[in-house]
This record gives C-alpha cells, sequence and structure tokens, in this order.
C-alpha cells in the first residue's frame, strides 16, 4: 500500500503540559528543550496565565501549543472557591489565547470542594460549558474538556459523564479523552472509547 499511495504522513506527537509543571516553571529552557529533543512537536498548555508569558520560547524549541488548560471558574463562575485564580471576564481568556494562536479553549479541573450541589451542578456546568463553547467558536476556537476520574463516579444515569454525553453539543465542545484517568476510575479505556 505505501508503495501504491506514498508514505503515510508523518506523526505529530505532542505531550500536556500538565505533568512538567513544576519543572517548566524551575527551567523553561531545559524543559522544552528535552521535549523538542524527544520528538513532540505540540504541546497543550498547562494554565493560561503561565502558558502565554512562555509562547516565544515554545516557537523558539520548534513546539506549537495546540491546546491550553484554563481557570475552570471561567466556565463554573465560582471564582470564590478558587482563589489563586484572578477573577477576569470569559471573553477576555477566550482573546488571550486567539490572540497566542491556540486552537483549544481547554477547561480546567473542578476541585473536589467545588463540585456543589451534586447533579444539579453537572447540568449548570455543562450548560455553561456549551455557552463557552459557543464563544470560542465565534472567537475561532474549539472548547474542550478533559476527563478525569470523578466524571464516571455515582450511579450510572447520573455520573457526571452522563450528564455531559447528555448535555453537552459537540458541535460546541471536544471531548479530550484521558485515558489514565478513566483507568483511575476502574474502567477500561478501550471499552469506554467505544
Amino acid at each position: 500500500a505505501a508503495s501504491a499511495f506514498g508514505s503515510p504522513p508523518a506523526r505529530t506527537w505532542g505531550v500536556q503540559l500538565d505533568s512538567l509543571r513544576d519543572a517548566l516553571k524551575a527551567d523553561p529552557d531545559a524543559v522544552l528543550k528535552a521535549i523538542a529533543d524527544a520528538g513532540c512537536r505540540e504541546v497543550e498548555g498547562f494554565g493560561r496565565r503561565e502558558t502565554i508569558p512562555l509562547m516565544p520560547k515554545f516557537r523558539q524549541y520548534g513546539l506549537t501549543v495546540r491546546s491550553c488548560r484554563t481557570e475552570t471558574p471561567l466556565v463554573t463562575a465560582d471564582w470564590e472557591l478558587y482563589p489563586q485564580f484572578r477573577q477576569i471576564p470569559l471573553a477576555e481568556a477566550i482573546e488571550s489565547l486567539k490572540n497566542a494562536g491556540i486552537e483549544y479553549f481547554a477547561m480546567g479541573y473542578v476541585s473536589p470542594g467545588a463540585r456543589g450541589d451534586g447533579d444539579d451542578f453537572f447540568r449548570r456546568t455543562a450548560d455553561r460549558m456549551n455557552a463557552a463553547g459557543d464563544l470560542c467558536r465565534k472567537a475561532g476556537l474549539r472548547f474542550a474538556w478533559r476527563n478525569h476520574a470523578m466524571e464516571f463516579q455515582g450511579k450510572p444515569g447520573l455520573r457526571p459523564i452522563d450528564i455531559f454525553h447528555e448535555r453537552l453539543d459537540p458541535k460546541l465542545v471536544t471531548l479530550e479523552i484521558d485515558p489514565f484517568w478513566i483507568s483511575v476510575a476502574g474502567n477500561d479505556p478501550v471499552q469506554t472509547l467505544k
């Protein structure tokens, strides 16, 4: 097939910077050089406020920031539960990613103390994710949400993953599957993908 149709396109490898955030803060040049030397060409930023100032360094090492995690309360609107973040308007955050050339606005992790009233919290959050996704679409970005283990907890049909599956508009919200967290939740990632 390769001789008849030519070689398949080369894969573009990427890495989430979330697990490297401490090392990246300490020595961004060493970390980004190591990522580039390992053959990765794309990254997902671990935080909007930390990623945007590093854009020149990403370019220096030939890395493209395709996606960036953002402050969770931009979507959940519960800034008081996230004192580590400075409150800004959602439109401003979207614009900052757009100006940096980042394609995906990725919603951050919903911390355990911020999950409010259970099912209703996740229904409201899904509706807010759709609204944020619509604003991203209008700005030329895509909205992404990455699962963690907590979405698979609870009674089937009422788990956050079920609520999100039911309420999220796939035209507005992209799911970034994280097989590690699916397995931590006790599920088979392959079956979950199917």
